[in-house]
């Protein structure tokens, strides 16, 4: 293909590619897909889930443990209503771990017959489990309703002399009674923090501190203030290291107060995130945080209730999705009026999925799947141009394994700086080649993108960009290619 214009040096323009571009940004919407107990659901009340690495999911339900893998759904009796599943918690092995009541099981890769796992009797004191998680240690953490969290390193404990061996027990200093902890969220630094009834609590593993209070638990966690935190229950940390939790005091509805706080200092202190207003003016409230750190996907899903507008009685859900690379935010509206227990990203699909108090389970398909990776890379015929010579401008494509529909966009920047898109030649960008579709695996090389005759420009060195965004979009869908020449 061949296109040619003669070149009008006069046009000048102040804005350059890179800022045009990435000043827009575009989210992909897509619909929820629901599944309840008439599509095999062990109950409506769905407290969490966990993905395992052969794609199956892993729901606790309330009387049951439901495991679907995208054809079947199936119960396992052993978990009935006596041994409700509360925890669920992955390994670095891929093996799935489900606290039941005060007893905890595990199902290796590969099988299908749950193995109990011995708790000592002095870790749990007979207390009902609550939460059960791994931190990037491979160490298994176990909140237990009403005495805090425990924690035991799958394999050899880093930390010999622990009593009972392996396991490390945590008292948090509180007087609530009951205490319930809501969430678990790992740092960097080997922290560990604590989302509560009573409030917000950060331990570490690598320096324990003796406790000779509460139960002789071993290790104690120091608790964390911030104006309104008042009783957070949800905590995720982010890729960057911030902790970020619930500001809204006591859960109620309080429309002039923010409802997501946030500390860059591991907790000394904390600032308000002002979060977009749902449309209607209707009022939210924050139920679950969970943090994404993917290759394609930085950012926080933020599971959220909202008022009619009176405020009165809750009318619906749904979800945010802050990107914190570009910090952009994006609403999602539920299925159901209902609470949003826990998210999970498929991360070999991009589907994300979300439990609830009483309206089963509902799926994103394809939310955060990976950008099809398009190279581009550009060249001229020659080096160097004076006045009526001719230049052909050629690019090599190379694309994954996914067919993607973009629009192509070419720039000049002028000797000055400034850059002017072709073929419009001035500010505006538009598209050089819309909406075309580049098939998986294609391997285009020295293709010609257009050729033209120069006119008399200023002397110096000029330089040509390409680029790929979605079609209708301004996300990009590869690199941004260029070249340098020469004009004598």
């Amino acid at each position: 293909m061949k296109r040619g214009i003669a070149f009008a040096a006069c046009l000048w323009v102040s804005i350059s590619i890179l800022m045009v571009v990435q000043a827009h940004s575009t989210s992909r919407f897509c619909e929820f897909d629901v599944y309840t107990t008439e599509d095999g659901l062990g109950s409506g009340m769905v407290e969490r889930i966990v993905i395992a690495p052969d794609g199956r999911k892993w729901f606790s339900c309330e009387g049951a443990l439901t495991s679907f893998d995208e054809v079947i759904w199936r119960q396992d009796a052993r978990f009935a209503q006596s041994r409700s599943p509360n925890g669920l918690g992955l390994d670095a092995d891929g093996t799935v771990w489900i606290a039941a009541w005060n007893e905890v099981y595990l199902l290796p890769q590969g099988s299908d017959d749950f193995c109990e796992f011995d708790v000592p009797d002095c870790v749990s004191f007979g207390d009902m489990y609550s939460e059960l998680r791994f931190d990037a240690s491979n160490r298994m953490w176990i909140a237990t309703m009403g005495g805090g969290p425990d924690s035991y390193h799958v394999g050899d404990d880093p930390l010999p002399g622990s009593y009972p061996p392996g396991w490390r027990i945590y008292g948090i200093p509180s007087d609530a009674n009951p205490l319930l902890v809501g969430d678990f969220a790992f740092d960097s630094s080997g922290g560990v923090w604590c989302a509560t009834n009573a409030g917000l609590f950060r331990g570490s593993v690598m320096q324990p501190m003796w406790d000779d209070m509460s139960r002789d638990r071993q290790y104690s966690l120091i608790g964390y203030s911030a104006q309104g935190l008042g009783s957070p229950r949800v905590v995720g940390v982010s890729r960057d290291g911030r902790v970020w939790t619930k500001g809204m005091v006591n859960n109620s509805i309080d429309p002039n107060n923010p409802y997501l706080c946030v500390s860059e200092d591991d907790g000394e202190s904390w600032s308000w995130l002002e979060v977009p207003s749902i449309p209607d003016g209707r009022i939210p409230s924050l139920d679950s945080i969970v943090t994404v750190d993917l290759p394609f996907a930085n950012g926080l899903w933020l599971g959220v209730r909202y008022t009619d507008p009176s405020g009165l009685s809750w009318e619906g859900s749904g979800a945010f999705w802050l990107d914190l690379d570009n910090d952009e935010w994006t609403w999602v509206e539920g299925w159901a009026a209902t609470i949003f227990y826990d998210i999970a990203v498929d991360e070999i699909t991009g589907d994300v999925w979300f439990t609830t108090l009483d309206a089963g389970v509902g799926v994103l398909r394809g939310w955060l799947e990976q950008a099809p990776s398009i190279d581009l890379v550009m060249t001229t015929d020659q080096a160097r141009y004076s006045l009526g010579d001719a230049m052909s401008l050629s690019i090599d494509v190379e694309a994954d394994q996914k067919s993607s529909a973009v629009d192509i966009y070419v720039a000049l920047e002028l000797t000055s700086g400034q850059v002017i898109f072709y073929p419009s030649l001035d500010a505006s960008w538009s598209p050089f080649w819309p909406s075309i579709t580049i098939p998986a695996g294609t391997e285009a090389h020295d293709y010609e993108l257009f050729s033209l005759t120069l006119p008399d420009l200023p002397a110096g060195t000029y330089r040509w960009y390409a680029a790929c965004t979605y079609a209708g979009t301004t996300e990009f869908a590869s690199n941004i290619a260029s070249c340098e020449w020469e004009f004598e």
